[in-house]
């Protein structure tokens, strides 16, 4: 691997452009050695990619409250759901346009600090995409990183004017915060702003992911005031659970029409994703999305055979990818492979598909080829190789 300081790894390259920002507030590949191996592992241009990190990102936080303070967890799980969020992106664009160079621009709305930008202008011009968010900080934080253009949001649906239309609005993770009138005003809002031909993709929480504590109301959404923002007021932004007449009703209501594609967990494996063709004559029958695998990794454990053992689930949920293969990945190389073999009928119960069942995997290193600073990446790939990186870490890490 470069060293952090070492002036033609390309890793590094964009480490010079945090302006007005003190030491310390950015994670990256530069500072972070296990950001870096997710870099090398999973992206196609690592020289290109620009893995800047603020520390100020709501969804890092929330990430680092969640893994109990451990950085390198949290840093994977906004690297890894971006990722994924781009594998679903890519498909729908090659589906709805042949291509991101048939696409002439995209905006973000919601985006964050770029959890989802620092792998589209991987694939897309930057100069090409605008991004939106509430937060001035998080949209110059993306306009100085990423050289994107930016736009601050506002409150309310009605107050938001932009003079420009897209051709592919995305919206990850806000309708899921969202009050009913505020939901369907921004729904609403942002599909005036596509172009005739132009293409919305939004994500919520369906109702089938609604905690058993809480009730449906007859409506179709239930509101909860809470969130996990730090400063928005949780009347604006709580959580929000829907059914797909609501959804469907909404989009019949601001299309005349009610043709949209849904995808049940098709974002983050928990969010489903409605995609809303601004034609509504638009054919969406031939949209076969894979979402990618998903898993996780429950303990690695010396075994008495002095091996070191994997334990842990993947599956895949996507219509017609299966789970091909579990790859441990030493140091950058390939050290074992294995397919899930045991039943986990708690995967299956948790995810409500019958896919879950045969999940559980252990695969196993032999001890002697291992040491506790070697670094090792845990992933699931599908049969259109589909990767979803499920752990990665030291081994020490790891293995406490």
């Amino acid at each position: 691997m470069p060293e952090k300081n070492e002036p033609d790894s390309g890793i590094f390259r964009f480490v010079p452009f945090l302006k007005n920002r003190k030491k310390g507030d950015i994670l990256s590949a530069g500072n972070n050695s296990t950001i870096e191996a997710f870099v090398q592992d999973q992206i196609e241009n690592p020289g290109t990619f620009n893995s800047a990190i603020s520390k100020e990102d709501e969804m890092y936080l929330f990430a680092l409250r969640h893994f109990n303070g451990n950085i390198d967890r949290a840093c994977i799980a906004l690297l890894t759901t971006g990722k994924q969020s781009m594998d679903v992106i890519r498909q729908i664009i090659q589906w709805k346009f042949k291509g991101f160079d048939r696409l002439s621009n995209l905006l973000d709305f919601a985006s964050g600090y770029g959890r989802l930008t620092r792998f589209l202008i991987q694939e897309f011009s930057a100069q090409a995409v605008w991004v939106c968010d509430i937060y001035e900080d998080a949209v110059k934080f993306q306009r100085e990183q990423f050289g994107v253009h930016d736009i601050v949001s506002v409150r309310n649906p009605e107050d938001f004017t932009v003079d420009k239309k897209f051709d592919c609005i995305f919206v990850a993770s806000l309708f899921s915060h969202l009050p009913e009138k505020k939901f369907i005003g921004w729904l609403k809002r942002l599909y005036e702003l596509l172009t005739p031909g132009g293409l919305l993709i939004f994500s919520v929480h369906d109702a089938a992911v609604l905690p058993p504590h809480l009730k449906m109301e007859k409506e179709g959404i239930v509101f909860i005031h809470e969130s996990e923002s730090r400063s928005l007021d949780g009347s604006d932004y709580g959580t929000t659970y829907v059914t797909e007449s609501f959804v469907g009703a909404v989009i019949k209501e601001m299309t005349g029409k009610c043709g949209y594609y849904r995808g049940k967990r098709g974002l983050w494996w928990f969010q489903d994703i409605y995609v809303v063709p601004k034609d509504q004559n638009k054919d969406l029958g031939g949209l076969d999305l894979s979402y990618g695998p998903a898993g996780y990794v429950d303990s690695c454990v010396l075994t008495n055979e002095n091996e070191l053992r994997f334990d842990g689930w993947a599956a895949d949920f996507s219509k017609n990818t299966p789970l091909r293969e579990v790859d441990i990945i030493v140091n950058g190389r390939p050290a074992h492979h294995c397919l899930p073999s045991h039943d986990r009928p708690d995967i299956a119960v948790a995810f409500d598909d019958i896919r879950g069942l045969k999940s559980g995997f252990s695969c196993s290193v032999p001890a002697h080829l291992l040491k506790p600073s070697d670094m090792v990446i845990v992933k699931a790939v599908n049969s259109r190789s589909i990767e979803h990186v499920i752990r990665i870490g030291t081994l020490e890490s790891i293995s406490d």
